[in-house]
């Protein structure tokens, strides 16, 4: 079938949803499917557009995958006006790329942001292709909880336009069991119109690999000696609980290394400073490849989440990457995410903003290096099993793309 993915978030940028689509495109292809996508030149989440795009409004790449249409975007990271703009000039450049979705089978759009979500709708209407959205999160959910001037009206404006937009499609796909329960219970959509694509990991990708003292050299970090955060630094990861946490940590000799961007990186390094953490170093985005070099000479893997509803409902894509890696992890944080960690017998379970039961998960590996290894192993066939993106995408696709469609 030809599959065309509208996703304003897309590799070379590393995030959760760039993951999900990088897996997506690649086993839709060895399914046997022609894939397109149509996304913004990449600038996330360092608010900057990157090398190799910038002064193109429209380019056109060819994978050994299928084809990426690119339009240009107002970057921006954070909330605010900017971050108004940078979505709804992608709704504009967006536009003229739907001729690109003609004789589409399937048209796939990610939301939020919900303004991608109004042009996927109007382009199944174009392309007569059937719509199929890939919610990640409830747009409204993430205005209310992140208290973005004039909240409530844009949310009651982004709730008309999801409802429109899920009453148009022919599935919606979402990646947790909480926003499952939401779209059948609150938007009253029948149970066989929304689907399970959740979170999972490239086990191709992330998996134990020899260790690289040159790799650990170049970071400032020695095996054994350090836990590794490795994602977003977003506001709703909630960072300053591990910044907190860092003093306990020194005491056992460890130090915390971050990698990766993101709207509240710039409060957190600067937060880092000003109480003196000397056992906190921060590097910017990774290739999964070091990532996954990283892990292997980590003590755990660190994930950390406020206790927000929309992050209740959420499953960091870090999880799945950490446990995939055969590191145990830290999981600050409530919710499904911390059920799911649980449940992997690969993760400590921390309470959210809860320095000291961070310390305490980390002293308590430290002190057991067999638990820390058994926690590893148990991790990763937790991922192998459940969560590897093969398993994930076939499952789901023998659904979307073979029920007539």
């Amino acid at each position: 079938m030809k599959v065309t993915i509208l996703t304003q978030y897309f590799e070379p940028e590393i995030g959760a949803a760039q993951l999900r689509y990088a897996a997506l495109v690649r086993q839709l292809h060895r399914l046997g499917h022609e894939v397109t996508v149509l996304t913004a030149v990449p600038n996330h989440p360092t608010g900057r557009i990157f090398d190799g795009y910038r002064g193109k409004l429209y380019s056109t790449e060819r994978t050994d995958w299928g084809t990426v249409h690119r339009a240009w975007v107002y970057p921006a990271i954070g909330t605010g006006l900017k971050r108004y703009l940078n979505f709804l000039s992608f709704a504009v450049t967006a536009l003229p790329m739907l001729r690109f979705a003609r004789r589409s089978d399937v048209l796939i759009v990610e939301t939020p942001p919900i303004t991608a979500g109004a042009v996927g709708m109007l382009g199944s209407v174009l392309t007569r292709a059937e719509l199929v959205v890939y919610l990640a999160d409830l747009s409204t959910n993430s205005v209310k909880d992140l208290d973005i001037p004039g909240g409530k009206l844009i949310a009651r404006v982004m709730d008309s336009i999801e409802r429109r937009l899920y009453r148009r499609a022919r599935y919606v796909t979402t990646v947790t069991d909480g926003l499952v329960r939401v779209l059948n219970e609150e938007y009253g959509l029948p149970a066989d119109k929304v689907l399970m694509l959740e979170n999972g990991a490239d086990t191709d990708t992330f998996k134990p690999v020899p260790l690289d003292s040159g790799l650990l050299e170049q970071f400032g970090v020695e095996e054994g000696k350090y836990i590794l955060y490795a994602g977003t630094h977003g506001y709703a990861h909630g960072l300053d609980v591990a910044l907190q946490a860092a003093p306990g940590l020194s005491e056992l000799g460890l130090n915390l290394l971050f990698v990766g961007e993101g709207s509240d990186k710039e409060r957190i390094v600067e937060l880092s400073r000003s109480m003196g953490l000397d056992n906190v170093s921060f590097f910017g985005q990774q290739s999964p490849d070091v990532v996954a070099g990283l892990y292997s000479g980590a003590l755990a893997g660190l994930s950390t989440v406020r206790d927000i509803q929309v992050m209740r409902d959420a499953r960091p894509a870090k999880l799945f990457a950490c446990l995939s890696c055969a590191k145990p992890l830290i999981y600050s944080g409530a919710g499904e995410g911390a059920e799911l960690a649980e449940s992997s017998g690969g993760a400590i379970v921390a309470a959210a903003g809860d320095p000291q039961e961070i310390v305490d998960a980390a002293s308590r590996l430290a002190g057991d290096h067999e638990l820390a290894r058994q926690m590893g192993e148990s991790g990763r066939s937790f991922i192998l099993e459940k969560f590897s993106w093969q398993y994930l995408v076939a499952k789901w696709a023998d659904v979307v793309l073979n029920d007539g469609v």
